[in-house]
C-alpha cells in the first residue's frame, strides 16, 4: 500500500477516535453543566484545519485522478466529491453551534447537541464508505506516481494530532487525550 494511501486510512482512524470524543461529550451535555465548549470547538477545529484543508483535498486529487482514468466507480467518486462539500458546511455550522451555547440556553444546547450529531454521523458515514469502497478502488487502479503527485501537490502538514507541539495548538484536546488512548 502506497504511504499516502496509508495515511490516508490513518486519518481516518483518528477521525473516527475524534468523532467518538465529540460524542461522548455531546452525552455529558444533556446531563452536566458547564459546557465542554473548548474542547468540542478544538476537535471541530481539527476538522476544519486538517481534514477539510488538508485530507480532503489529497483524496479529491485522487478522486479526480480515477475519474479521468475509467468509469469505474464514477458515481461514487462523484459523490465523495460532493460529500467534501457537506463537510466544510456541516463544520461551519458546529463552529456556530459551540460559539452560540456557550451561554447554556436550552434552546443553543438543543442546536448544538443536533449539530454535533449530524456532522458525527456523516463523517462516520463518508469515512466508512471511503474505507469499504474508494480506497480499495484507488489501490487497484491507480499507479504509485498518481499518489505521489497528490501527496506532493499539496502542502506537506502532518496531522496536527502527532505533531508534538499538539498541547499548544490543541490544549483540551491534548489533555483529554492524555488520560485516555492516544491517537495512532
Amino acid at each position: 500500500m502506497h504511504k499516502t494511501l496509508a495515511r490516508l486510512y490513518r486519518d481516518h482512524l483518528n477521525s473516527n477516535r475524534l468523532m467518538d470524543i465529540l460524542e461522548g461529550q455531546l452525552e455529558v451535555l444533556k446531563f452536566t453543566k458547564p459546557l465542554p465548549a473548548k474542547l468540542m470547538s478544538e476537535i471541530v477545529s481539527y476538522v476544519r484545519e486538517y481534514t477539510d484543508k488538508i485530507h480532503h483535498p489529497i483524496e479529491d486529487h485522487l478522486y479526480q485522478v480515477l475519474l479521468a482514468r475509467t468509469d469505474r466507480g464514477h458515481d461514487e467518486m462523484e459523490e465523495l466529491l460532493g460529500q467534501h462539500l457537506i463537510v466544510v458546511d456541516l463544520t461551519r455550522k458546529m463552529l456556530q453551534a459551540v460559539d452560540s451555547a456557550d451561554g447554556g440556553d436550552n434552546d443553543s444546547i438543543d442546536r448544538l447537541i443536533e449539530a454535533g450529531r449530524e456532522l458525527i454521523s456523516h463523517q462516520r458515514n463518508h469515512m466508512n464508505f471511503e474505507d469499504r469502497m474508494a480506497f480499495p478502488l484507488l489501490q487497484e487502479e491507480l499507479k504509485d506516481e498518481d499518489f505521489d503527485i497528490a501527496a506532493g501537490a499539496l502542502p506537506d502538514d502532518e496531522d496536527p494530532l502527532l505533531d508534538p507541539n499538539i498541547a499548544t495548538r490543541y490544549p483540551e484536546l491534548f489533555s483529554y487525550l492524555n488520560k485516555g488512548e492516544l491517537m495512532v
